[in-house]
């Protein structure tokens, strides 16, 4: 007797066609259709001085200092005394903006990343998603920026965009500098290959995703991503550090494997640097 052979991501013969005799295979959903309904923390409830219960969240503003891609970077030690008054103009600029009570707590620059973080409060009223409510800010931050000028970049050759963070952003100063190479750990079960492609592929053009390998006992599991720039990258990991995942998409059996979650790790992979001689002695052997 043949055995049958059953493609991933295909349950055979669960769908009979007009034809009597023949089944038509059907192909589960391999990602939800919004990346956005499997993130579980895209802000955070608070008090402020007043006791009243808010909303928190968080923008990463790009381009507005450089970034630093090595130790003898220079650029970063020449623009290092405009970095706060950047801060402080970033401040100014978000804080003309009143939709939900929206106020800046407080902003954080990234000098190596050459960003600024902005820590923000908002409270919706009670018919309003905290979700659709920080869509509606977004919105209207654009509208109001974009209408006075829009933001500079740092090199004053075009526009500086902010990015909303659906993550928990580690700020570190470690000698890891920013590449184009994203390794992404999975502190929890793995994440399925297309839903984390969806919730990554906005920031920018993925040129290669690694599948998870095993790896000694303790070591969390990993993907290597390859974005075709650097800027996509550091977006990324600003943006989507730390944030926690839900895999939405059905499995074989028809059920969802949303009852546990994985919070995603991301850091920078330096490229592997190959010797040309020994480049060129391994060609000659194969």
């Amino acid at each position: 007797m043949h055995s049958l052979r059953i493609r991933r991501g295909y349950y055979p013969l669960i769908r009979p066609s007009k034809s009597p005799g023949i089944f038509v295979p059907v192909r589960f959903a391999a990602t939800v259709t919004s990346p956005d309904a499997s993130i579980l923390n895209a802000t955070t409830l608070a008090r402020d001085e007043e006791g009243t219960t808010t909303e928190q969240g968080t923008f990463f503003v790009e381009t507005v200092l450089p970034a630093r891609y090595a130790e003898w970077d220079v650029r970063n030690w020449i623009y290092q005394s405009q970095a706060s008054r950047t801060t402080a103009r970033i401040k100014e600029i978000f804080s003309k903006t009143d939709i939900y009570g929206f106020k800046v707590l407080n902003v954080e620059s990234t000098p190596k990343d050459g960003g600024i973080f902005v820590n923000f409060g908002f409270t919706p009223p009670p018919n309003v998603n905290a979700k659709d409510a920080i869509k509606e800010i977004e919105a209207k931050l654009r509208k109001d920026i974009n209408s006075k000028g829009g933001i500079d970049a740092w090199h004053g050759l075009g526009r500086a965009d902010f990015h909303r963070v659906k993550g928990r952003p580690w700020n570190e100063d470690l000698s890891v500098f920013p590449t184009n190479i994203l390794k992404i750990e999975f502190e929890g079960p793995d994440v399925h290959q297309e839903l984390l492609y969806d919730i990554i592929r906005p920031y920018g053009r993925i040129t290669s995703m690694t599948k998870p390998t095993p790896v000694p006992a303790g070591t969390l599991r990993f993907v290597t991503v390859t974005f075709s720039r650097i800027r996509p990258a550091i977006l990324a990991k600003n943006c989507l550090y730390g944030i926690g995942v839900a895999d939405t998409t059905l499995s074989s059996a028809g059920t969802s494997n949303s009852a546990t979650k994985t919070r995603l790790v991301f850091t920078y992979e330096r490229p592997l640097k190959v010797r040309r001689g020994l480049l060129i002695r391994t060609c000659r052997k194969d």
